[in-house]
């Protein structure tokens, strides 16, 4: 005897959290990095818009766009520039794209002095 079984499968994928990453510390005029890996599942290339609620003072590299190469994981550069002494600063940073979702990080820094 061979049994066959059929499943109905509903299958639900949820973005990722939000990542906070450790708060920059750096003198005014200077520029701090953290590095995040960002991978492409795909067997297509995928384009990512990069988005910041303070686009002057933390962004990603120096593109408003990171491009992956099919299954690609690529080391993506965020950065902060303070323009304040002595102030926090919060904001959050996206990489987006409708092919394989979102990234988004809470990144915070301060200012010190020169």
């Amino acid at each position: 005897w061979i049994l066959r079984h059929i499943y109905t499968l509903k299958l639900v994928a949820l973005a990722p959290k939000e990542i906070e990453l450790d708060r920059f510390s750096v003198p005014l005029g200077e520029k701090a990095s953290r590095f995040v890996q960002i991978a492409n599942p795909l067997e297509t290339k995928v384009d990512l818009a990069v988005t910041s609620s303070k686009p002057k003072i933390f962004n990603v590299g120096t593109s408003s766009t990171v491009t992956l190469e099919p299954s690609e994981t690529k080391t993506v550069e965020i950065w902060y520039r303070p323009n304040d002494y002595d102030v926090l600063d919060k904001a959050r940073v996206q990489l987006m794209s409708p092919e394989i979702g979102e990234w988004a990080y809470n990144v915070s820094g301060i200012g010190l002095a020169p």
